[in-house]
C-alpha cells in the first residue's frame, strides 16, 4: 500500500508492506517542503510515479478479468 500524509507544507510518502500474518513493515520518505521549488518537483515526481503504478495495476487486472 502506498500513500502520503501532509502537515502544512510538509509532505511525506509512505509504503506499507505485509510481511506475514499480522506482520507489517513501513517506510516513510524524507520530508518534502512544498514551499520549496526543488521539493515541489519531488512531490510531483512521486505523485506521477504512483499514478503510473495504479494505471499499470488496472491494466493487468483488466487483462486477467475482462468485463
Amino acid at each position: 500500500m502506498r500513500g502520503a500524509y501532509i502537515v502544512g507544507a510538509i509532505w511525506n510518502f509512505v509504503i506499507l508492506e505485509k510481511l506475514g500474518k499480522d506482520k507489517y513493515q513501513y517506510f516513510v520518505s524524507e520530508n518534502y517542503d512544498s514551499s520549496k521549488i526543488g521539493d515541489l518537483k519531488g512531490i510531483y515526481r512521486n505523485l506521477v510515479f504512483v499514478k503510473e503504478e495504479i494505471i499499470e495495476m488496472v491494466r493487468k487486472e483488466n487483462r486477467v478479468c475482462p468485463k
